[in-house]
């Protein structure tokens, strides 16, 4: 179990680096935004709520925004519900605890080529 909890403290994590670098995006592309006003405002905001924001800058493809919307839905699920879905107390099926440590491990892979997507843009500017 502790390898799932901390698979799951760096998907929080990853999830934050992606709102975090989506500010310095959004600031990047729109030359009189204030990037502390930004991320103060985006601090109080839900992930979904980020996203929304990023959708309306109009700087992604379709695509990409459909990529981040599943993006929130699957961390939504991890951090909301994951534990309430899945009765590792009582499971006794096989492969199930690995079954469910490699769609984390997988949602995480995910994530990170995220971020990095992003951080090769952020670069780019």
């Amino acid at each position: 179990m502790e390898e799932m909890y901390c698979v799951i403290g760096e998907i929080i994590e990853i999830c934050q680096f992606i709102e975090h670098n989506f500010a310095i995006m959004m600031c990047r592309e729109d030359r009189t935004c204030d990037a502390d006003e930004l991320f103060l405002k985006m601090s109080k905001m839900t992930l979904g709520q980020v996203v929304g924001l990023v959708k309306k800058s109009g700087m992604f493809n379709e695509d990409a925004i459909s990529d981040f919307e599943k993006m929130v839905n699957d961390r939504n699920e991890i951090v909301h519900q994951f534990f309430k879905k899945n009765d590792f107390q009582n499971n006794q099926k096989p492969n199930f605890f690995k079954n469910r440590l490699s769609y984390l491990k997988n949602r995480l892979k995910e994530l990170h080529e995220t971020n990095s997507w992003l951080c090769e843009i952020i670069g780019s500017y």
